[in-house]
Parts: C-alpha cells; sequence; structure tokens
C-alpha cells in the first residue's frame, strides 16, 4: 500500500489516517468543509476520533455514529466534514466501508478502472445520518487497488478553466499503473 500527502501552500482541511495491524488495514480520508484554521480543526477532530475509535476496536459503523455526534457536538449544524471509513481483511480480502458525504473509491483491477466502489454515502460527519445501515462489504481480489481521494483532486483546475474530473483521475491511474512503478 502507498500514500501520499502533496504540501500545501495554503491551509486546508484535507487529512488522512492509516493504520496496519496484523491483518487489519484501517485508512480514512477526511476533508473538513472550507478551507484554513477551521477547516484544519475539523479534520483534526474527526481523525482524533476516528483513532481513538479504532484503539478500542470499535465498528466502522459505531465509529462513524461516534464521529458525527462528536463533529455536531463541538462545532454545531454550521460545520461538518465528509470522509471514508475503510477495513481491509488481507488473509480473506473482505473490504468494509462506510461513506460519509465523500467521493467514492475507485477499484483497479488488472490495471483498469472498473469504477467506483458501491458505497451508500451518507450525509456528511456533524449532520446526523444512520451509518449503521450504510455499511457496505465487498471481497477484493489479490493485486486490486483501492484509491482513496478528496474532492480537491477531482476539483483541481487547468488554467484554462477545466476541471480535472474522475475521468482524468482514472486515466492517470491506469496509465499508472501500466508503468510498472510503485503506487507512490
Amino acid at each position: 500500500g502507498g500514500g501520499w500527502l502533496r504540501r500545501a501552500y495554503g491551509v486546508a482541511g484535507d487529512g488522512f489516517a492509516r493504520s496496519i495491524n496484523g491483518d487489519r488495514v484501517d485508512v480514512a480520508p477526511f476533508d473538513g468543509m472550507g478551507h484554513g484554521i477551521g477547516s484544519t480543526l475539523l479534520t483534526t477532530l474527526a481523525m482524533g476520533t476516528y483513532r481513538h475509535q479504532r484503539r478500542e476496536r470499535r465498528g466502522l459503523a459505531a465509529t462513524h455514529a461516534t464521529i458525527d455526534d462528536v463533529i455536531a457536538l463541538q462545532f454545531g449544524p454550521d460545520a461538518f466534514v465528509t470522509g471514508v471509513l475503510v477495513r481491509l481483511d488481507t488473509a480473506t480480502g473482505e473490504l468494509e466501508l462506510t461513506n460519509a458525504g465523500h467521493p467514492s473509491p475507485l477499484l483497479l483491477r488488472d490495471r483498469q478502472v472498473v469504477g467506483e466502489l458501491a458505497t451508500e454515502a451518507t450525509v456528511p460527519f456533524g449532520v446526523g445520518g444512520e451509518p449503521g445501515s450504510r455499511l457496505v462489504r465487498t471481497a477484493l481480489q489479490p493485486g486490486d487497488t483501492v484509491v482513496l481521494y478528496t474532492d480537491g483532486v477531482v476539483e483541481a483546475r487547468r488554467p484554462d478553466g477545466d476541471e480535472f474530473g474522475v475521468d482524468r483521475l482514472a486515466d492517470l491511474l491506469e496509465r499508472e499503473a501500466a508503468s510498472g512503478r510503485a503506487p507512490e
């Protein structure tokens, strides 16, 4: 697995947390509403709550609900965080995830983007929802790659104003997968 975080030239609220414990991999990208210090504080609180819940060995649905409650309690109804909570059992290939208003992960199989992973996105953390009914499980195959990203990737604009978009991201991922280089 690999992860990449690009140097920021301004303060924003994107972040991710990950943990590998034996056969279990936990990953969660977060994106706090807005820009600046407020956005960073939202993301930091979501990540801290996520890490605490993970260390307490809570399930993803319970963790989702707790993050939602903590963000709402601390920031009120006018702030939110998007995110995807992912848990992979590397021994069985079972992937479990829950989505809080975040872009759905992409699945690469045999160096091709086969589409978005089926998620039932709820509203973002901090505005309520029913995460327990939105937990999704899927079986990965050996060699599959799951790509988690924030909206900043696909909403980036070229000088002419054209958005990068999901299609360009998929094309880039396929070209990189075909190159044989490391995921980073």
